[in-house]
Parts: structure tokens; sequence; C-alpha cells
């Protein structure tokens, strides 16, 4: 339900941009990369980025997010996701329950980099919308927009 919800946020895209290719994933991106993000779509205005977004609900150990933030820089710095997406970079969407699990699991990724993630939480996607400045990035304390 809350990946459903973010793909009804990320469709009410403010003027000049628009939300396209929208993929979920049943198996891991590739054997090379062992990941199976959320999701997957690219946000078109002046410029294209591309976006995964893991929905987390409290229920994956640090263990996890240290492996998914290894495979996600993998991901980053080989030349496997622009032959999958055929895109040059991307981001990492994490929405998550509540502020305390959101400075935990940023905290995790900070131990191995300050690039490509951001993270929020649900209730501040209901309060504000998704396109406000709501999202934090590791290891710095103030809250950006995502475009």
């Amino acid at each position: 339900l809350q990946l459903n919800s973010m793909y009804l946020s990320l469709m009410r895209t403010p003027v000049g941009v628009q939300m396209n290719n929208w993929r979920t994933f049943d198996d891991p991106l590739s054997p090379a990369i062992n990941l199976k993000p959320d999701a997957y779509c690219e946000l078109r205005s002046d410029v294209v980025r591309s976006v995964f977004v893991e929905v987390d609900m409290g229920t994956e150990t640090r263990r996890i997010w240290q492996r998914k933030t290894s495979e996600y820089l993998k991901l980053a710095v080989t030349e496997e996701f622009e032959r999958l997406f055929q895109q040059r970079q991307f981001r990492v969407l994490i929405v998550t329950t509540s502020e305390r699990r959101l400075h935990t699991i940023l905290d995790t990724v900070a131990k191995q980099t300050d690039k490509v993630f951001f993270g929020t939480t649900f209730n501040a996607i209901n309060r504000e919308s998704l396109w406000g400045s709501i999202w934090l990035r590791p290891g710095k304390p103030e809250k950006v927009s995502l475009l």
C-alpha cells in the first residue's frame, strides 16, 4: 500500500515535470548487482532524474541497509546502471515510518557515502508533499527538495 502511495505522490508532479517509466521488480536487477529495489522511475523536466524508490516499513535490519547501500554504490560506479536503464546517474529515495527510523537508516548509509541517497517519512510527504523540502541526505542536517 505504501508503494502505491508513493506512485500516486510521484504522479502528482509540479508543472513542467513528468514521471515516466514506473517499474517494480520481482528479481534482482542483474547477476552483477544483487539488489531488488521496490521501484524505479524517471522524473523528466529539463533533465532526466532516474530514481529508485525504497519503502521501509521498519522491518529491515541495519545489516540489510549496509548491503543495499553497498549494492547501490556498486550500481553507481559500474556501467551496469547505464546498460540497464540507458541513463548515467540515479538517486535512491528512502521513505520510512518515523524520523527516528529515518535517522537510523541514513546514519547507516552515511558510513559508506553521502551521495545518491535521499530520505524522508510518509508523514512528511502527507504533510508537505513529496516535492517540498522534506528530504534529508546522509550526514547532512538540512532538508532539501528533489528538484
